[in-house]
Formats: C-alpha cells, sequence, structure tokens
C-alpha cells in the first residue's frame, strides 16, 4: 500500500486536501483527532513535566490551559513545553495512525494518508512514500483561523512555531497550493493522484 504524508503549517488546508482524497475512496487518518482522543491518557504524564496548571478541576488537560503553555508563555518556555509536549504526544499519534494505516491495508486499500502539522519538521517520515505539502499565504491562514474563533495574535504565535514552507518544501514530491479557490485546489488534488504509481 502506497503511503502519503499530508503536511502543512496551521490552516493551510490539510483537512481540505485529505477530504478530497476521501471523497476519491483514499482513507486518510487525521493525526489532531487521534491526538485529541489520546492527549486524556497522557495527563499524568504531561501535568508531571509541564506542571499541574494544564490541568482542570477534574484533573484532566485543559486545552486552553495547555495552548497558553506551549504557545503563549515567554518564547523559550513556550518552546521547551512544545518539545515536551511533542515527545509525550508524537509516539501515541504515531503508533495510533500505524494501526489505522495497517488495517487499511489489510482491507485491500492500495493508497492510504496521514494528514499531520508536524511530520517534516518532527522527522516522522519514515514508512512514508510521498510527502504531500500543503501550503496558503499567511494572511489566509490568520483569517482562517480567525474565522474558527481564534485571535490574529494566536495564528501568528503557532505560525511562528512551525516552519516556514520554503524549509518543508526539499521533503516534498507535491505541493498543493491551496490559498485560492476550493475547484483549484481539488484539481491539484486529482491530478498529483492520476500521477500516484499505484491506484486502487
Amino acid at each position: 500500500m502506497l503511503r502519503l504524508a499530508i503536511a502543512g503549517g496551521l490552516c493551510s488546508g490539510k483537512s481540505t486536501v485529505a477530504g478530497i482524497l476521501r471523497e476519491h475512496g483514499v482513507p486518510v487518518a487525521d493525526a489532531d483527532a487521534l491526538g485529541h482522543a489520546l492527549l486524556p491518557a497522557a495527563a499524568s504524564e504531561l501535568a508531571a513535566q509541564l506542571g499541574q496548571g494544564i490541568l482542570d478541576a477534574g484533573g484532566g488537560i485543559d486545552r486552553r490551559r495547555l495552548a497558553e503553555r506551549v504557545f503563549a508563555a515567554p518564547q523559550d518556555e513556550a518552546a521547551a513545553a512544545r518539545t515536551i509536549l511533542n515527545a509525550v504526544m508524537h509516539p501515541r499519534i504515531m503508533a495510533a495512525t500505524e494501526r489505522e494505516l495497517q488495517a487499511w491495508q489489510a482491507q485491500g486499500y492500495a493508497i492510504a494518508g496521514v494528514d499531520a502539522a508536524l511530520l517534516i519538521e518532527a522527522g516522522l517520515l519514515a514508512g512514508f512514500d510521498q510527502v504531500w505539502l500543503v501550503t496558503a499565504p499567511e494572511p489566509v491562514r490568520v483569517a482562517r483561523y480567525v474565522a474558527r474563533g481564534g485571535t490574529p495574535e494566536q495564528a501568528q504565535a503557532r505560525i511562528a512555531a512551525q516552519w516556514p514552507d520554503a524549509r518543508k518544501r526539499p521533503w516534498a514530491q507535491v505541493v498543493i497550493d491551496n490559498g485560492g479557490a476550493l475547484a483549484a485546489t481539488r484539481a491539484q488534488v486529482e491530478r498529483a493522484l492520476a500521477q500516484l504509481p499505484v491506484r486502487q
């Protein structure tokens, strides 16, 4: 089974590309959703390393407080906190995505993907056959984040914590520009899908 790594920064449109792939019968694991599902089991480990302040009254992870710890704290502290968060969560998330990929392979799928923001910068590309990098101009990404209820400052802090697209491009076999109309993005995805060496 051919494995696609679908990478890209905040609000670049990875989920849009994943949705188009699913429409064409290609299953895609959502690493962000898996991470959210796995977060409660990691609460005690994260609190031990990041402090009890990331917990809610019930002892679970307060995602708003966690986000403040890894993005809004002073830059050096936030970067250190992100390193801890990633060290705890990435192995769990990648194990879960591997289980999904293996299940799809057993079901006979010829192509499957993983949608995850940090696959490139975290060095998690082993086992993937192609990397698809989804891009969009920063003002577009900020506007999308704000439309989802965030602030420009929050968006910019998250974007600053990720590699710029130019640094990620050398790893990508396919670059999808999702800065314009959905139809244009769809055309790029369908063209890249048609050019894959394996088809369903």
